[in-house]
């Protein structure tokens, strides 16, 4: 489980209001990230995820890293969110009788960057169709179907993603830097969709890497 906590901040000064900012690494922002995402050329949702194990509040490592970025340490706060992300397995039950589950209650979210959205908007077009076939034929077990499509498509596609963060979880922020120059942001998008071969190729020319891939694989 992640925390999360994230304030809309305007009269900030952004680089690149068509960009989206990530700052990951284990000082900033330990088992997660603190992202700049810009609503417009001033206004920007700026804040952080971290690790539920970690001693510090997600609100200090963002506090932290607002005051010490100079575009940001002199915008408005126009509104608090706060909560928290269950990453980590899925759940492998998502039916039980007339039950089914979704989104961040089936925990299908993507554990590398904790995007749920996407996820939960698919999952609720194969629930919902499902719940229709199954009212129309008046047959419980139908809804079954949803559970198993989604473990074997989607389901097995968060499994792989989850194997890649727990290999991230085991980097050193320079390990990170050193991954950043040669990793660029079609390899990172393809890494959160669980597709790593490229990035696993890159990574595997550094003898550090190497030791850590073969745990990995």
């Amino acid at each position: 489980m992640d925390s999360c906590f994230e304030y809309e901040m305007s009269d900030i000064e952004i680089e690149d209001p068509d960009m989206i900012y990530a700052y990951p690494g284990n000082k900033i922002a330990p088992g997660g990230y603190i992202w700049v995402f810009p609503k417009d050329d001033d206004r920007a949702n700026v804040g952080v995820g971290v690790s539920g194990e970690k001693g510090k509040t997600a609100k200090y490592y963002l506090d932290r890293f607002i005051k010490s970025r100079q575009g940001l340490n002199k915008g408005s706060i126009l509104e608090v969110n706060v909560g928290c992300i269950p990453l980590g397995d899925s759940l492998k039950e998502l039916v039980k009788d007339n039950l089914m589950v979704v989104g961040d209650a089936a925990r299908q979210v993507n554990p590398i960057h904790a995007g749920g959205v996407h996820n939960a908007m698919l999952a609720g077009k194969l629930a919902g169709s499902t719940a229709a076939e199954t009212i129309d034929l008046e047959d419980l077990g139908i809804l079954k179907r949803y559970e198993l499509e989604w473990n074997s498509s989607k389901g097995r596609q968060l499994e792989r993603i989850l194997r890649m963060r727990y290999f991230m979880e085991k980097l050193r922020d320079d390990d990170m830097d050193y991954l950043a120059k040669f990793l660029d942001g079609d390899d990172l998008i393809r890494v959160s969709e669980g597709e790593w071969g490229v990035a696993l190729k890159k990574m595997a020319k550094h003898p550090r890497f190497l030791k850590l891939l073969k745990n990995f694989l």
